[in-house]
């Protein structure tokens, strides 16, 4: 139980920045102002840019490994301590190997649109893990 409460507690740590609500942005897109040579760095989002891509690849590819005790929790929750460490086990491990696939192909190809349609849902791995583990709340 300490152990859960640990990864949970690090996990939250983490990702407290993350978490914020971000706000929608309904401007047109930047366009250059009469006489002016740059575009207004502020009007630009990081969703329509590579760099999204390439920072959600790198979160994944460092933190797929949060999907394991995730799943161990939540099939826990559901069901019972034996099958959530031996299916939630397997569950966990298939998952997080598919997060670090596309962690790494989404770092690989992060100059190639679209920026922002992630290969897996949640987008991060954190928010999965948290998304999973508040269910045994």
């Amino acid at each position: 139980m300490k152990k859960v409460l640990f990864v949970l507690l690090t996990v939250l740590c983490l990702t407290g920045n993350i978490l914020a609500e971000e706000t929608k942005d309904v401007s047109p897109a930047p366009v250059a102002k009469p006489g002016c040579t740059s575009i207004d760095t502020d009007d630009v989002s990081i969703q329509k840019t590579p760099l999204n891509k390439l920072v959600r690849g790198s979160v994944n590819s460092a933190t797929f490994f949060l999907e394991i005790p995730a799943s161990i929790w939540d099939v826990s929750a559901k069901s019972n301590f034996f099958k959530g460490y031996t299916v939630g086990f397997f569950d966990g491990l298939l998952t997080s190997v598919m997060r670090l696939g596309t962690g790494i192909f989404d770092v690989v190809t992060f100059i190639i649109p679209p920026y922002n349609k992630p290969l897996l849902e949640p987008e991060y791995a954190f928010d999965s893990a948290i998304k999973k583990m508040s269910r045994g709340w």
